[in-house]
């Protein structure tokens, strides 16, 4: 039976005409007992649809004070959209009335109920009457979505995903509260050359930093002058050792799949976050045994680089989900 008596669900974002909200809230509540669903968002039109409505426990709109240029130089359509995360986030996260917070997008959907039995796992805390019986930091868990391991083909250290979180609230406050990124760092790349050990996927960066970088290094570091990357590639061993030992302290990875968090609008990604990312078993490896149990790295490059290969990417999106995963827990790990 769970711990955890009280949870509060903030979704983030705009509106997608191809998502249904109504049946992702509807959803929420069959499958997390007494729930409160808040709706944060910079979208007025999303805004006045359900604001004094039953449907959310909660609406907040949040001024939208516009995006900044695309992270990648070949995505110029795609907006870089991180300060309009972070505070449409955070707003929400400080209106929730619950001292356990799941963040999630707009287009996202939890399936089941077994996200309780992550939270009662990975927090290991007793709510009673909304008071909080931990230490003054818990791990974070978030989706292996876009976790990116530095040892293959992007090498991104601290790139932890940041499109769903769960944890208290006063930690998933300090980690949206990380401050604006600035626009010069937005634009790095347009007046500086990238590292020379960098790979044709890592200089398509314009920024400085990912976002997801940007978040985690904040969180876990502070202040920028502790950070220990200087740009979004700056990467070697000693890096990464020292970076996992740190964000499995901060963190608990996990696939979407055993959190049963359905996003469908990355599901085009998926060979790469199966592949190149953290999930399930390295969080699980690393509680167990310290480290993470390595996989066969040159084997998972060759795998990624073969979704360029039309003819194969679409065999493998037609195979069997189940098949998907004996074949990539048998050759590369989950």
């Amino acid at each position: 039976m769970s711990k955890i008596k009280m949870i509060s669900v903030v979704i983030c974002g705009v509106r997608y005409n191809e998502f249904d909200l109504k049946y992702s809230v509807l959803k929420l509540r069959e499958v997390i007992s007494n729930v409160e669903v808040v709706l944060s968002t910079n979208d007025i039109t999303l805004f006045n649809q359900y604001n004094g409505k039953m449907l959310f426990d909660k609406v907040v709109f949040v001024e939208d004070h516009g995006a900044l240029p695309s992270l990648k130089f070949c995505n110029e359509k795609q907006s870089n959209n991180i300060n309009r995360m972070i505070s449409v986030a955070l707003a929400g996260i400080q209106a929730a009335n619950h001292n356990i917070i799941i963040r999630l997008r707009t287009d996202q959907i939890l399936t089941h109920g077994r996200i309780v039995d992550f939270i009662d796992l990975v927090l290991k805390a007793d709510v009673i009457e909304n008071e909080r019986l931990c230490g003054a930091r818990s791990k974070i868990i978030t989706s292996s979505l876009f976790s990116i391991n530095p040892r293959y083909s992007e090498r991104f250290p601290y790139h932890v995903g940041d499109m769903f979180q769960i944890g208290y609230k006063e930690d998933l406050i300090r980690y949206f509260s990380a401050p604006e990124f600035p626009f010069d760092y937005a634009v790095w790349y347009e007046t500086r050359k990238h590292l020379p050990h960098s790979n044709f996927y890592e200089k398509q960066f314009r920024a400085r930093y990912a976002v997801e970088q940007w978040l985690t290094l904040h969180y876990i570091f502070g202040s920028e002058d502790n950070f220990p990357i200087r740009v979004h590639n700056d990467c070697d061993s000693g890096i990464i050792e020292v970076m996992e030992k740190l964000i499995f302290q901060y963190f608990y990875i996990a696939s979407p799949e055993d959190l049963g968090l359905r996003a469908s609008k990355f599901e085009g990604s998926r060979l790469y976050y199966t592949t190149q990312c953290y999930s399930t078993k390295n969080s699980e490896s690393y509680l167990r045994n310290g480290y993470i149990e390595s996989k066969n790295a040159k084997g998972v490059s060759i795998l990624y680089r073969l979704r360029d290969v039309n003819i194969l990417s679409s065999i493998w999106r037609f195979l069997p989900a189940k098949i998907r995963i004996i074949l990539k827990d048998k050759l590369f790990g989950r």
